[in-house]
């Protein structure tokens, strides 16, 4: 894994490893991992239908996924939408839409270093 490149796209590399007690080769495979994760797929799935109880559950978990790996522009944008989400009343759809989107670019751009 491209350790530059992960760190280009805003992975806290370092930090993240620091929760993996330094071991390289059990981060990496925990990257690995999450080319394999489906709570992206299933937000949107979620959102989709307007399934905002769902999609609040699948983004949540996302962003501690995210979170726990470095990716911070992933865990923050997730944030926005979970935040969003938690928002008193419906979420904005027009908002809401927007951070999806803005979500999905991040989700694209880790899963594109990765895969690399």
């Amino acid at each position: 894994m491209d350790r530059e490149k992960l760190i280009e796209v805003g992975v806290d590399y370092d930090g993240a490893l620091e929760r993996f007690v330094g071991n390289t080769a059990l981060y990496e495979k925990y990257l690995e991992k999450f080319l394999h994760d489906t709570h992206e797929r299933d937000a949107w799935r979620a959102y989709e239908q307007g399934d905002y109880g769902e999609l609040l559950e699948q983004v949540h978990a996302l962003k501690g996924l995210a979170g726990t790996l470095g990716m911070i522009p992933l865990f923050q944008a997730s944030g926005t939408v979970v935040n969003e989400l938690r928002n008193e009343g419906r979420p904005v759809p027009e908002v809401l839409e927007d951070q999806m989107q803005k979500l999905e670019r991040e989700y694209e751009k880790m899963m594109a270093v990765i895969q690399k």
